[in-house]
């Protein structure tokens, strides 16, 4: 699977054809020379034994045994892509995992059978300078999680994380709440984007947005979230409705 993604990167374009279903036991890597990847009704499906997913490479960051990248992945547009998490117990499945990227539009892409992990996120690494993660398009998607571990509550639909900074010596966004009283601050936003008309089924948090500014958070339709929204950790100036 990963062979095609590195032949698109030559072209610019991944065509996946119609049906087509692709099995993973690893993450799959998207480069910065790839510019779109059309799935017109084709599948992913994992099947891992460790953390995975169709996942952008970030420059400066060599978590999960990710590749070096000379580029931040930019101007990036993904179309009706298929996503099987494969419902795998104790396993972290990000679906599409966007990680430190500007200029991506995501549209029309089915994302399912995610028992523990994300749906659809978006990173910020940190490694770049403010404003490196910004100008992302999440519209039309639907993402079905199949439950969540109840020890982390670790199922998310759509995820938008900012790094963020931290009073004294904490280290974690929670434990500095419940010790204080004040929000963890982003370090590095994540700004200008948009997450419009999702339908998100299941999970622990349908949305979870920390550090989003000022972005537009519209029509999603969400049902049987444990929680269902999260706005916390200095998203501010963004609309949601």
């Amino acid at each position: 699977q990963q062979a095609l993604l590195d032949a698109a990167a030559i072209n610019g374009k991944l065509l996946l054809p119609a049906g087509k279903r692709y099995r993973a036991t690893d993450y799959v890597w998207i480069h910065n020379g790839i510019r779109e990847i059309s799935g017109f009704g084709a599948s992913i499906e994992f099947d891992a034994a460790t953390a995975a997913g169709l996942r952008t490479v970030a420059k400066g960051d060599s978590r999960n045994g990710q590749p070096a990248a000379a580029d931040q992945v930019n101007n990036l547009a993904i179309y009706g892509v298929g996503i099987d998490g494969g419902d795998l117990d104790g396993v972290n499945i990000a679906g599409l995992y966007l990680w430190q990227v500007r200029n991506v539009f995501v549209r029309g892409c089915r994302v399912s059978n995610i028992q523990e992990g994300t749906g659809i996120a978006l990173y910020h690494t940190g490694v770049l300078a403010d404003g490196a993660c910004s100008n992302v398009v999440i519209v039309d998607n639907d993402v079905t999680l199949t439950g969540y571990p109840a020890s982390t509550e670790s199922a998310y639909g759509i995820t938008l994380g900012a790094v963020l900074t931290f009073s004294g010596s904490y280290t974690d966004a929670t434990d500095q709440w419940k010790g204080t009283y004040v929000a963890a601050a982003p370090a590095d936003p994540i700004t200008t984007c948009v997450v419009v008309n999702n339908r998100v089924t299941g999970g622990y948090y349908s949305l979870a947005l920390t550090g989003v500014v000022p972005s537009t958070i519209k029509g999603n339709v969400r049902s049987g979230n444990a929680r269902n929204l999260s706005v916390q950790n200095g998203s501010v100036e963004t609309v949601i409705a």
